[in-house]
């Protein structure tokens, strides 16, 4: 059905006023719409503003759902861990968090509702490193429900970079200041100690809590030590420098020091410390104990004393020259032997002492020393106060500064007159060590010659008996000679060295004489000399050994013989001069020429007597009876009238106060009879000398066992237990001593009596076989007498 449009039945008038009434609403309604936009329009503008300033605003922002999963973050957020948005938005919170307890922490709490404010945590960046930041975070919620996380993260890293720095600073200001070998003590502005360092505490021996109390600006003692105005000063904002003082510890400071002194020297500086606004926040002190230094330097001004004493008291001549060579100083010794005086010395004046032909010389080197820093040493004369030049050894070394620079030069000259004798007598000496080996090869030969010579005399098939006498004696004279001159080779060895020893007795000088002249009888005959003896009716009893004392007046006979030629005239004389014996040898022989005379009794001195050499001998005969003479307390010497006027040799004893009779002595029953029947052994890795004493020892009727080496004597003696061995210690392989010690460790080793057969035969040598175990020590060869008297003690046994 159509509806009918409703009937219109206004007047026009009324039509009129409801189309103005309907385009008023028109333009109300447009006016509304207009105002609406631009409402709109404003509010998307302010919307875009605020999406803008999140986007962009300098901390960083994010949304967080539930589950941990980021929604959203701006621009600051992502440049603040490196990420594209795609890199970041979407993944799980925590991937992001250095610390996993602490980002569960905090969902934990946002899942409560909880705010959370300048909560500390650390986020990765995608280059791995790790940045500090605090977050403030919310929960929104929509009713009950969970909506998101609203999260602002503030980069805390450079500042806390800066609290670690400033910690850090700290720490070795502390440290600094803690090992600083300066005390430093530290004052508030008004002056109270806030701080002292371990330096201080050692520097003045009390702690920080013992002196916390302490004003500075308060102590009276400033004032008397007139330091107070430096104080005031540094505490009104100067630095100043507090001049060295003698402090006291225990009256500056309260408590007890732990020094030694007393007092203590230190010098100090006060620094003000003030803020950025020029304030005075602090004040530092800073001591250095100069204590040591002071001792130094009152050490320093002891030592130039000592050295000035030294200086002039040393043997030597010294002075000290400039850089330039230029002479400043020169010690007391040098005015005392050049008789000159400074004004004479100063510069180069000591080329006046100097020989004038070697100075040029000596400026030579010595200025090329100058040039080169080089050290300077020469020897030259010197002219001393006498006019006499004595020759001088001159170093002198450069004094330089820790650069290497020369300050001065330092010399020395020593005088070496004495050494350049001593050169001269090493050089006599070594000449006449020559000739002596010269002539002991020459001594040497004499006796083996005829001892060759005999032995193939002995080989003849045809000898007789009256032939082979002569021979074996020509024989023992010439092995007696051979040991004549080893026994003097030893003798002068054991007295050069001190280590002889006197078998001193009271003994009649006759006898002596006697025994001496029974020595030198042979060779006296042998040049068919006359000897006068003349000796005085009283007694001339002394106090010495009589075998060393029978030596040294036979060294002087054989001399006499030896020097004088055949059918000479040699007198022996002794008389009684105060408490001394005198007894001289003179002879009308070749003289000594005066050059040679003072050196007569020097060790190998045999030299040219006149026009002939000496007849034999080693050259050390009178030598080791001067040295036996004096081991007597007595001297011996020697005088001539000049070449070809013949010798004297005065020999001066001491004598006792009383003459003692000398008892004769019996020959023993070991020296007249010898035990027949004995079983023995030699051992020695000589051959010819065991085979020999075996010999000897099978003839006096013994059963005698030779062994040439350890091991075989060792089977010999558990086979056949000998009663004595003889046995020869210097044996390659196993010695004698360890042969005697095995000896000693079998069952029946200690009724075994052994001989040492040795070429040594000194103090030191018998213990050492004593200790062994040897019984006996023989000195090769051994003397007959001695080994009869040994094998008839085996009877006592």
């Amino acid at each position: 059905m159509q509806q009918k449009a409703p009937r219109d039945d206004s007047t026009p008038e009324e039509s009129a006023s409801s189309l103005e009434q309907l385009q008023a609403q028109v333009r109300e309604l447009r006016a509304e719409l207009r105002a609406r936009e631009e409402t709109e329009q404003r509010l998307r503008r302010q919307l875009d503003e605020l999406a803008d300033f999140v986007e962009n605003a300098a901390e960083g922002l994010h949304r967080v759902g539930r589950d941990g999963t980021i929604l959203w973050a701006n621009r600051a957020e992502l440049n603040l861990l490196g990420y594209e948005p795609h890199e970041y938005i979407g993944r799980n919170i925590t991937e992001f968090h250095a610390d996993r307890p602490v980002i569960d922490d905090i969902l934990g709490k946002l899942t409560k509702g909880e705010v959370l404010r300048d909560q500390p945590a650390r986020l990765v960046c995608k280059d791995g490193s790790i940045r500090d930041v605090l977050i403030h975070s919310s929960v929104r919620f929509e009713g009950e429900r969970f909506v998101h996380t609203r999260c602002f993260t503030r980069d805390v890293t450079h500042r806390r970079q800066a609290e670690q720095a400033l910690r850090e600073n700290e720490k070795r200001y502390r440290a600094l200041m803690q090992q600083s070998p300066w005390s430093v003590q530290v004052f508030a502005p008004d002056g109270r100690t806030v701080s002292v360092n371990q330096a201080w505490v050692d520097l003045w021996g009390v702690t920080f809590e013992q002196v916390a109390d302490y004003n500075i600006l308060q102590d009276p003692q400033l004032e008397a030590k007139g330091i107070r105005p430096c104080i005031v000063r540094a505490f009104a904002g100067e630095t100043v420098q507090i001049p060295p003082i003698a402090y006291d510890p225990n009256a500056t400071l309260p408590g007890r020091t732990r020094h030694a002194e007393p007092v203590r020297w230190v010098s100090a500086t006060a620094y003000p410390v003030k803020n950025d606004a020029g304030e005075l926040t602090e004040v530092v002190l800073i001591h250095n104990d100069i204590t040591a230094r002071r001792q130094a330097e009152a050490a320093l001004r002891t030592s130039e004393v000592r050295f000035r004493l030294l200086a002039d008291t040393i043997p030597q001549l010294a002075w000290m020259a400039e850089a330039d060579g230029n002479i400043t100083w020169y010690n007391r010794g040098w005015y005392e032997y050049t008789g000159t005086t400074l004004e004479q010395m100063q510069g180069w004046g000591w080329q006046s002492v100097h020989d004038p032909e070697i100075l040029p010389e000596v400026l030579r080197k010595w200025r090329e020393s100058i040039a080169t820093g080089q050290p300077f040493e020469m020897v030259f004369p010197l002219r001393g106060a006498d006019g006499r030049f004595r020759p001088f050894l001159t170093r002198v070394n450069p004094l330089r500064n820790d650069e290497g620079v020369i300050l001065n030069w330092f010399g020395t000259n020593t005088d070496v007159s004495e050494i350049k004798a001593m050169e001269q007598a090493l050089r006599d000496a070594d000449r006449r060590k020559d000739e002596f080996l010269a002539t002991l090869a020459h001594e040497l030969r004499n006796p083996l010659a005829p001892i060759r010579t005999s032995l193939q005399i002995l080989r003849m098939p045809r000898i007789d008996a009256a032939a082979a006498q002569q021979t074996r004696e020509v024989i023992e004279r010439q092995v007696n000679h051979l040991v004549r001159l080893v026994d003097d080779l030893l003798d002068v060895s054991r007295v050069m060295s001190g280590k002889i020893t006197l078998k001193k007795e009271t003994v009649e000088l006759a006898s002596v004489v006697a025994q001496a002249v029974e020595t030198a009888q042979p060779l006296i005959e042998a040049r068919r000399h006359r000897l006068e003896i003349s000796l005085p009716e009283d007694a001339l009893p002394v106090h010495g050994d009589p075998v060393r004392l029978a030596q040294v007046i036979g060294n002087v006979l054989v001399n006499a013989a030896k020097y004088t030629e055949s059918e000479g005239h040699i007198r022996l004389s002794a008389r009684k001069v105060g408490n001394r014996a005198l007894l001289s040898v003179s002879d009308d022989g070749i003289g000594i020429a005066p050059d040679m005379l003072p050196h007569v009794f020097e060790l190998f001195a045999q030299a040219e007597h006149g026009t002939k050499r000496a007849q034999g001998g080693l050259g050390i005969g009178l030598t080791l009876a001067r040295n036996l003479a004096e081991l007597h307390g007595g001297t011996l010497d020697a005088r001539s009238e000049g070449l070809g006027k013949g010798s004297e040799f005065t020999l001066s004893l001491p004598l006792v106060e009383t003459a003692a009779e000398q008892s004769s002595r019996a020959p023993s029953d070991a020296q007249t009879a010898v035990s027949a029947g004995h079983r023995l052994m030699v051992v020695d890795d000589n051959a010819d000398a065991a085979e020999s004493l075996a010999m000897l020892l099978r003839l006096q009727g013994h059963d005698v066992d030779v062994a040439f080496d350890g091991e075989s004597a060792l089977e010999i003696v558990k086979a056949r237990q000998p009663e004595l061995v003889f046995l020869d210690i210097g044996m390659p392989g196993l010695d004698g001593y360890e042969v005697a010690r095995r000896i000693r460790a079998l069952p029946e080793g200690g009724k075994t009596v052994i001989a040492a057969l040795s070429g040594w035969g000194q103090s030191e040598d018998r213990k050492r076989s004593a200790a062994a175990g040897f019984d006996h020590h023989l000195v090769k060869p051994p003397e007959l007498n001695q080994v009869e008297e040994i094998v008839a003690g085996l009877g006592s046994r």
